[in-house]
């Protein structure tokens, strides 16, 4: 579906591979288990291979990304805290760069997840702005799919344009 992509899994999906991903790609998928910590959202995780990578972790790094899936439990979770300001994984993406991220906000078995992600990246390889390609992947899917939510502005792949 798509080219030219890095896939990393197992033992080499590590909190500094994701960091890298969030370096040097416009879109990165994240399937991993996440967690919300209500009390503290920056301690809010996704769990890699090498332990939780925190929200807190993403401070002062390099987001090259402009669009994040978290294709995890919770990933899509926010709380308002003194201020109004919204903390956890997501906001965190959001206030680095990031215009678009897609999560979920409750759990999501993994087949659901991964069904509907497929669905999801093939609207996205065909064009489609990312809102409009998560409401199309939730559509006629099983009703735990809709627990998927797109924070952001659009994002839409661009086409190549070669002289």
């Amino acid at each position: 579906m798509w080219t030219g992509q890095k896939t990393s899994g197992g033992d080499s999906a590590s909190i500094a591979e994701a960091l890298l991903g969030f370096a040097q790609s416009d879109l990165v998928h994240v399937a991993a288990h996440g967690e919300h910590h209500a009390e503290n959202p920056l301690f809010s995780t996704l769990q890699m291979a090498d332990g939780p990578l925190f929200a807190h972790d993403l401070e002062g790094q390099p987001m090259r990304s402009r669009h994040v899936v978290l294709s995890s439990c919770h990933g899509g979770v926010a709380r308002a805290r003194g201020g109004q300001e919204a903390l956890g994984m997501t906001a965190s993406l959001l206030e680095l760069g990031a215009t678009t991220v897609v999560g979920p906000v409750s759990a999501v078995p993994e087949a659901v997840a991964a069904s509907t992600m497929v669905d999801y990246h093939r609207g996205l390889a065909a064009g489609v702005e990312a809102s409009q390609a998560l409401a199309d992947a939730v559509a006629d899917a099983d009703p735990l799919a809709g627990l998927f939510s797109c924070f952001g502005s659009q994002w839409q792949v661009q086409a190549e344009v070669r002289p």
